[in-house]
């Protein structure tokens, strides 16, 4: 332990303005790098990564500044704006035949955001740049504001804190991402930091800056839920703190009062929406329907937003109705809840994963986690046994195990999540402001991880309020470990003894029952039950033309023909690519204006990345056929898959897939042709078994029906309609024959 007068003299060093400015640069460094690194990965063009509701609520900030109810779109401007591209200065102009409609699929706050980010930003194109300067801007004080707050606990954990911040991934990503995410975690974020400021006001008996803090506090959160009704969550644990917090339960009525004020015009209009009282207009069950699909299952469900359409479509009758989900989110309902009748044990499965891949913030975690978990149970037993002993080794043994973990855990994630964990454990010990920060965030951030996981899970996106949570634990590990190594004394720093029942009892509980989790986890059912088996292979992404190794292995593969079916190739070559006198650069050129490469993770090949070539213009359609199939059907894992191949001449034409099975023990009750053959069919493949492990899926010439043709608007580019594929579910004003009717220019098909 150091000694007191070491521990002045470092105190001391540590509150000079210079060492404070030097730990500030050491968190902007790497903020300014990654921001810097993730705007030309995602935001350079013309591969800008935007969300494709993006146009919605654009075009919502236009109407709304135009005197219109928030919520209200001119649908017709939208789509033109849409296709005009996402560098194109948004057109305004508008007709009186144009056709609106009163969105109410999402939540409206991200409009309002848009429309003062439109207006600050006047002098930048007015497109999702301007959304992009206001959302890093915001981040960027969202840094200063965390190492100012924890600055009060040390330099130290105020560094810790603003590095963690600044290098996060998740944090990161969405800071860059234009979309309503961010917002909700960064005014999540800003009401927390009010309400830290607020308690230490409160107990410093200054009044009208709590009050304020307060205010200000109620506003960020209740706004948040403007932006997306998750917010809810933080909003009940904020009110739950005051009630609980003596410094704050004289200012409860304020903060309610502030929030129910800023929720209420949200609330009357989703209500009147509704026709019942209700939070929000946002579709619900259409999402929990397509989460039981989250992992391959014997039903076939698929976690996508056009399995769930298509499905409401056929077998309901709902016509898709971009701005209003309601019927369909009834119909969804029903089949929910026909799947709970069918299956509760299938049902409650799926929930219970989602809820443990949420708390435990990992995306592999059936490969990665479990190990991990054991670690850190072994840790807090050691923590737990030096307590009850009063040893200081095992105690100190464990502490250090939880760092180790949070340094070299799996994922970014993983770290923070055992940092807050043993945070929370030392905050029993210390109380005060420890404990309100870490205690308060634990709570928003498992109402966070529960209620997503019944309705969903949690994915980068969706991940940034629960990162924020444990990212604001942090500084509470650190300051906690600070005071026990700075302390003369190890157990009088921890003062057991003279702590209240209560806190000994809470802090048992803690450490019996992480470690009662983590040997649970070492039963093989239980942790098959809670990890369930994940796709085969995954992770179809369409890309461009092969590289140049890929492109190289190709004319290499055509120099190994027979002369005969060198010779026909060159032959189907020189149709689209002009012949001259150098035949392997005719094939080259060939491979590189009419190829593309779809690539994949075989997770049964020790996760190798393998790669499918397939004619340009095909891609599309089976980049989403293969992921339907290979991610919603249990068991399905094939030996091979091939497309288009050099060395058969059958498969130049490009319009077959040919899989060949691996029988898996889970496939024994799935009728995996069946749904095999259904699913293909819905992206025009017909599918002639070769046998109960082959397969050839052909495509049948036909394009996109009504349903994929107008999804594709927001999801997948250009998807033409055919009408060989059935009548079209389009509403009459978004025919292309209706388009005219606008000022704005008509659409141009993206090729």
């Amino acid at each position: 332990m150091i000694s007191e007068p070491r521990r002045q003299q470092v105190q001391a060093f540590l509150r000079q303005p210079w060492v404070i400015g030097l730990a500030l640069a050491l968190c902007f460094v790497p903020w300014f790098a990654t921001r810097v690194q993730l705007l030309y990965l995602y935001q350079t063009p013309p591969a800008q990564t935007v969300h494709p509701n993006y146009f919605t609520f654009h075009e919502m900030s236009q109407s709304w500044l135009e005197g219109k109810p928030l919520g209200e779109i001119d649908l017709n401007r939208m789509l033109m704006n849409e296709h005009r591209g996402i560098l194109s200065d948004f057109i305004t102009e508008k007709n009186l035949q144009d056709k609106y409609c009163n969105y109410v699929s999402l939540d409206p706050g991200y409009g309002i955001i848009l429309a003062g980010a439109r207006q600050m930003f006047s002098l930048l194109p007015d497109n999702y740049l301007r959304a992009v300067v206001l959302q890093v801007i915001l981040d960027g004080l969202m840094l200063f504001a965390l190492f100012l707050t924890f600055l009060r606990l040390g330099v130290i954990p105020a560094t810790v804190t603003g590095m963690l911040y600044a290098l996060s991934p998740v944090l990161a990503y969405n800071a860059i991402y234009p979309f309503q995410y961010f917002w909700e975690g960064w005014l999540v974020a800003m009401a927390m930091i009010a309400l830290i400021w607020a308690r230490r006001c409160a107990l410093s008996e200054r009044r009208v800056i709590t009050i304020a803090l307060i205010i200000t506090a109620a506003v960020c959160v209740g706004f948040a839920m403007w932006v997306r009704s998750s917010a809810l969550v933080a909003g009940v644990v904020f009110l739950f703190a005051f009630l609980s917090i003596p410094s704050l339960r004289r200012y409860c009525g304020v903060f309610f009062l502030a929030f129910a004020l800023t929720i209420a015009p949200q609330v009357m209009r989703a209500s009147a929406v509704a026709k019942h009282f209700a939070l929000s207009t946002r579709m619900t069950w259409h999402t929990a329907y397509h989460a039981l699909g989250n992992m391959p299952n014997k039903y076939g469900i698929w976690d996508d937003d056009l399995y769930v359409f298509t499905k409401t479509q056929n077998d309901y009758g709902i016509v898709y109705n971009y701005c209003d989900y309601s019927k369909h989110d009834e119909a969804a309902r029903k089949e929910y809840m026909m799947m709970w009748d069918k299956d509760p044990g299938f049902v409650t499965r799926s929930i219970l994963s989602r809820i443990m891949h949420d708390f435990l913030n990992n995306d592999d975690v059936s490969d990665q986690i479990v190990p991990y978990l054991i670690f850190f149970a072994a840790a807090l037993a050691a923590i737990l046994a030096g307590l009850c002993w009063r040893i200081k080794e095992p105690l100190i043994a464990g502490i250090l195990g939880i760092a180790y973990l949070a340094c070299f855990g799996p994922l970014q994630g993983m770290m923070l999540f055992f940092l807050a964990l043993g945070a929370l454990g030392l905050a029993l010990v210390w109380r005060g402001e420890l404990l309100f920060i870490a205690g308060t965030m634990a709570l928003v951030y498992s109402g966070y991880c529960v209620a997503l996981g019944i309705v969903y899970y949690m994915s980068a996106p969706y991940a940034y309020v629960a990162d924020l949570c444990l990212l604001l634990i942090v500084p509470v590990f650190v300051a906690a470990l600070i005071k026990m190594i700075s302390a003369p004394n190890l157990f009088l720093a921890l003062r057991i003894e003279g702590k209240a029942p209560l806190v000994k009892t809470m802090l048992t509980v803690l450490l019996v029952a992480a470690l009662g989790f983590g040997v649970l986890l070492c039963v093989p059912p239980v942790r098959t039950y809670l990890f369930p088996a994940r796709a085969y292979q995954y992770g179809w992404t369409l890309f461009g033309p092969p590289n140049r190794p890929d492109n190289r292995l190709l004319v290499r593969q055509w120099k190994a023909l027979p002369q005969p079916q060198k010779e026909a190739f060159l032959r189907m070559v020189h149709k689209t690519v002009p012949a001259t006198q150098e035949p392997e650069k005719d094939v080259a050129r060939y491979f590189a204006t009419n190829i593309e490469v779809i690539a994949y993770t075989d997770r049964a090949d020790h996760n190798a990345q393998k790669t499918l070539f397939v004619p340009r213009g095909a891609g599309a359609g089976i980049s989403q056929a293969l992921p339907s199939v290979f991610d919603s059907i249990l068991g399905w894992r094939a030996s091979e898959i091939s497309e288009f191949q050099v060395s058969v001449p059958h498969s130049w034409d490009g319009k077959a897939i040919h899989i060949k099975l691996v029988p898996t023990p889970e496939r024994a009750d799935v009728d995996y042709r069946g749904l095999g053959t259904e699913k293909f069919k819905r992206f025009n493949f017909d599918v002639t078994w070769l046998g109960p492990n082959e397969l050839i899926a052909r495509y049948n010439g036909y394009n996109c029906d009504g349903l994929r043709a107008y999804l594709a608007q927001f999801y997948g580019g250009y998807c033409p309609y055919d009408p060989r594929t059935g009548p079209s579910p389009l509403v009459p004003w978004s025919m292309k024959k209706n388009t005219p009717k606008t000022l704005t220019p008509a659409l141009k098909p993206a090729h």
